[in-house]
């Protein structure tokens, strides 16, 4: 009897737990089969001589070429790592040379506000302004209580540091006329009008005292006329009292007419 036979005839305790066995197991975690095994395993084989063969073609292929070329491998491998080497070195002085250029960059801003400050604080009467600093944080030039050599030779600045009316040290209250005279907000003349062109009394220049006087200059609430009145000459003849002229009521509103398409053309 062969083995098929037991296989499949369910009359057989061997065919029955074979059968529960297959119904048990899903196809791919059946055991495979000795022969099917050891051919899988000897293609394999096959397969990683070929493939070794073929690189040791290749291999031989690629020398031969380089010794055509009068190059060995060596030879190649070491001008691939120099040329590594030098793009290297390029890419890391470009970053180098990029960073110092946004470092400078950002110097100039911090310097040029630093200025700007100085220079406020210079008007509004401070004896020690903020220093410019460079990058690592040392101060490029001195305090000074000098306006002239509080900034470089570019930059002059002359701004004066004390009240030009009673020669004492500017405070925050400072008052700049016209006339570019510097003096305290108490050291000014009051105006004697109402009328306040910035919001505040700003006063009159106490230096000057023949500008901006009340007395050549008294405040006007209307503003000057473009054309002065004209002085005519006297008349000999005074003259006559017309009676009142009517016009009739559609002349007048003719007239109306004509002097508002006059004012509006």
């Amino acid at each position: 009897m062969s083995d098929s036979f037991l296989r499949c005839n369910p009359n057989f305790p061997s065919g029955w737990e074979h059968l529960q066995n297959r119904r048990r197991l899903p196809e791919n975690l059946e055991p495979r089969d000795e022969n099917r095994r050891k051919k899988e395993a000897d293609f394999e084989l096959e397969r990683r001589a070929y493939h070794k063969v073929l690189e040791r073609k290749r291999r031989e292929a690629r020398s031969d070429e380089g010794q055509r070329l009068g190059l060995d491998w060596q030879m190649i491998w070491e001008r691939w790592e120099q040329e590594q080497r030098e793009n290297q070195l390029r890419r890391e002085q470009k970053r180098r040379e990029e960073e110092v250029k946004i470092q400078q960059q950002k110097d100039e801003i911090r310097l040029w506000w630093e200025n700007y400050h100085r220079k406020e604080d210079l008007e509004m009467g401070k004896y020690n302004p903020r220093p410019r600093v460079d990058s690592a944080g040392r101060a490029e030039i001195p305090r000074l209580t000098d306006p002239l050599k509080m900034f470089s030779d570019s930059e002059p600045f002359d701004a004066p540091l004390h009240c030009e009316a009673c020669r004492a040290p500017l405070d925050p209250n400072v008052v700049i006329f016209a006339c570019l005279h510097r003096v305290h907000y108490r050291c000014r003349i009051p105006m004697t009008s109402n009328y306040e062109p910035y919001g505040f009394d700003i006063g009159k220049c106490p230096l000057c005292p023949t500008i901006n006087t009340s007395k050549d200059n008294p405040p006007r609430d209307d503003p000057p006329h473009d054309n002065p009145p004209r002085d005519d000459p006297p008349q000999d003849d005074p003259p006559q009292d017309d009676p009142p002229h009517e016009e009739p009521p559609h002349e007048m509103q003719q007239t109306k007419k004509k002097k508002l398409r006059d004012l509006y053309q």
